[in-house]
C-alpha cells in the first residue's frame, strides 16, 4: 500500500458516518470570552477593519466601546481601528482576538469516519483509482473553557 500525504478534502466513492454537529448544541452561541475596549477621549471618525475587511466606518462621540461583538472567523483575528479625531490627531490601534465557533460543551462527542475509493470526475464520468482510503476524527469535550 502506498500513502501519499494528507488528504483533507477529496472525492471518495464509499461511505461516511458522523455526528450531526449542528444538533449537538443547537442553542449554543460561542463568542470571544475576553473583552477588547476602545476608549475615545474626544469625538472621532472611526474605521474598524477585521481580517482586512472594513466592517464599520463612521462618526462616534467620545466614550468607551466594547469590540466584542465583531464578526470573527475561526482562529486568530486581526482587528485594526483607524481613528481620526475632531482635533486632527490620527491614531491606529491594533487588537488580536482568538475565536473558535466549534468548541463543544463538556461531555459532548463530535465524530466522523469515511472510507472509500478515491475518485476523480472527468468528461467521461467518474474514474475510480486503485486502493482504499480511510480517515476520521473524534472530538470529546473534557472540561469547560
Amino acid at each position: 500500500m502506498e500513502t501519499s500525504g494528507h488528504m483533507s478534502t477529496g472525492s471518495l466513492g464509499g461511505i461516511s458516518l458522523g455526528s450531526a454537529y449542528k444538533t449537538l448544541q443547537p442553542q449554543r452561541e460561542i463568542g470571544p470570552e475576553n473583552q477588547q475596549e476602545l476608549i475615545l477621549q474626544e469625538a472621532a471618525d472611526l474605521q474598524i477593519v477585521v481580517n482586512d475587511q472594513v466592517i464599520f466606518s463612521g462618526w462616534q462621540e467620545a466614550g468607551r466601546f466594547n469590540l466584542m461583538n465583531l464578526p470573527m472567523a475561526n482562529g486568530a483575528n486581526d482587528i485594526v481601528v483607524h481613528i481620526s479625531y475632531l482635533s486632527g490627531k490620527k491614531e491606529t490601534r491594533v487588537f488580536s482576538q482568538f475565536y473558535n465557533s466549534n468548541l463543544l460543551k463538556e461531555g459532548l462527542i463530535n465524530y466522523a469516519f469515511s472510507a472509500g475509493v478515491p475518485s476523480t470526475f472527468n468528461t467521461d464520468g467518474v474514474e475510480y483509482q486503485n486502493g482504499w482510503v480511510a480517515g476520521g476524527f473524534v472530538e470529546y469535550a473534557l472540561a469547560r473553557q
